[in-house]
């Protein structure tokens, strides 16, 4: 009898081990992604990935980034963006991504030339030389 109630004893804990460990290794939460696996590339003139005129700053979901700081030198200077999928942008005419209206175009997963973009009413504008801000989302 002892011998069973040591083997009980393993089987329980065996059984709660398997819990957590099915719990600790769960599929990630898209929310939480690192940004260094999410880059968006900004660029002034053209892209060319290998130049300084581009940038990767990182995406971090529903957050507002600005063109200052390190990125100072891409505040309305950004002709081409290129959008990770499965990601959606928006570029901002002034910094903390505010004003909506047509101080904001609509991004997709794809290459841009922010000559012709999208606005909030799906008309097309000129936004080259006029982003400060933009804020991503995951779709």
């Amino acid at each position: 009898m002892q011998m069973l109630g040591g083997k009980l004893r393993f089987a329980k804990h065996l059984l709660t081990t398997l819990a957590f460990s099915s719990i600790a290794f769960a599929a990630p939460n898209p929310n939480q992604l690192t940004p260094r696996t999410n880059l968006i590339e900004v660029c002034i003139d053209g892209i060319d990935l290998n130049s300084d005129g581009c940038v990767g700053p990182p995406l971090f979901p529903n957050a507002c980034t600005n063109f200052d700081g390190d990125l100072a030198p891409w505040n309305d200077q950004i002709s081409n963006v290129i959008v990770p999928s499965p990601w959606s942008c928006e570029f901002f005419l002034d910094f903390d991504c505010g004003n909506g209206g047509t101080d904001v175009v609509f991004l997709g997963a794809g290459t841009w030339d922010m000559f012709s973009v999208p606005t909030s009413d799906s008309s097309l504008i000129n936004f080259n030389d006029k982003a400060s801000s933009f804020g991503c989302f995951l779709v």
